[in-house]
């Protein structure tokens, strides 16, 4: 669901059947930049499962103590701490404009950014996002400068499609912030995004009218996933393990679960997860006290604001985070 620059590595066996589908990331080698005044930062490891760990980054205010705090999880695909795409840092603005806020944050380089090699076609979001978001709030929580009363997780497009699953299994986290989440399947979003990059230029390609049709097939071969290979793959990436996990998931009805304060964010020139999934969220929940809901009339699907119709190119724009949305988080964390 995210655009950026990725390496795929297949790996055989020996009836050439996929056996293992790595996502291998292309990493820069540009070094952190450096925080601007006002702000502190600090390199802070995340230790996971099987010994590992991940590089991670904890923002913090130049002064002060007890701060609350906001676990930073990326979207889809092998990003980095920053979820770095072409020249934009999404959660580098978060980070430091929080932080000028009085607010801590934390974030880290997702396992399919590190060991790209250990994804395989068993594996689901649990490996992806919600074992090492579960590991971050726990090893948070030991953090001394950090207020543990105030722990809030912030999930962007896919990771804030599994907030109530996340949010399952971090009891004592203050509140969630839903940053572009998706509030259909994934593959109903899939087939809405290949058929919207298609339609763009008015001239739908060979090339393009075969993904379409090849995602129309994906599909329908959904509805006889247990029949299929476990070395099927769907969507251009994604095994069956990972697609029958999602499938049983339905993030609205267990959304209804999460008690604390959460906070659903939408930018309105996002082709990726767009205005019909915030007002599913609305339908189901703007009742609810707990939930607050905001709308940037020209935010991307990175919280960056842009103009004209949204396309994919508009990412190699260098940009960075809308501040009313900065400040929306800041105001939500304060209250």
């Amino acid at each position: 669901m995210e655009e950026q620059n990725t390496n795929i590595q297949l790996s055989l066996n020996e009836q050439d059947q996929i056996q293992g589908l790595f996502f291998k990331p292309y990493k820069s080698q540009k070094k952190a930049a450096k925080a601007p005044d006002g702000v502190k930062e600090r390199e802070v490891e995340l230790q996971i499962a099987d010994g590992k760990k991940l590089s991670g980054r904890l923002t913090t205010p130049a002064e002060g103590k007890s701060f609350p705090l906001v676990i930073l999880l990326a979207g889809s695909g092998p990003n980095d701490m920053d979820e770095t795409i072409y020249d934009n840092k999404p959660f580098q603005d978060i980070a430091w404009g929080l932080a000028k806020k009085g607010i801590a944050s934390y974030r880290y380089d997702k396992r399919t950014y590190t060991y790209p090699e250990s994804f395989t076609v068993k594996d689901t979001v649990e490996q992806e996002v919600i074992f090492d978001a579960v590991a971050a709030f726990s090893q948070m929580k030991q953090q001394k400068q950090i207020d543990t009363n105030k722990i809030y997780i912030l999930g962007h497009s896919l990771s804030g499609y599994l907030i109530p699953r996340i949010a399952a299994e971090t009891d004592g986290c203050a509140g969630y912030i839903m940053m572009a989440a998706p509030a259909r399947a994934l593959d109903e979003l899939l087939m809405e995004q290949v058929t919207y990059l298609a339609k763009l230029d008015g001239n739908i390609t060979k090339d393009e009218q075969a993904a379409i049709d090849q995602y129309k097939q994906d599909q329908q071969d959904l509805q006889r996933i247990d029949e299929l290979s476990d070395a099927k793959i769907f969507f251009g990436g994604m095994s069956k393990a990972y697609m029958k996990d999602l499938l049983s998931y339905d993030a609205v009805q267990q959304a209804a679960d999460i008690k604390v304060p959460v906070l659903c964010a939408q930018g309105l020139r996002d082709y990726q997860v767009t205005e019909e999934d915030q007002a599913i969220w609305r339908k189901n929940f703007e009742t609810h006290k707990n939930w607050k809901f905001t709308t940037y009339p020209n935010a991307t699907h990175l919280m960056i604001d842009g103009e004209g119709t949204p396309t994919n190119e508009e990412y190699k724009t260098k940009g960075h985070v809308n501040q009313a949305f900065i400040e929306d988080i800041a105001s939500f964390i304060k209250k």
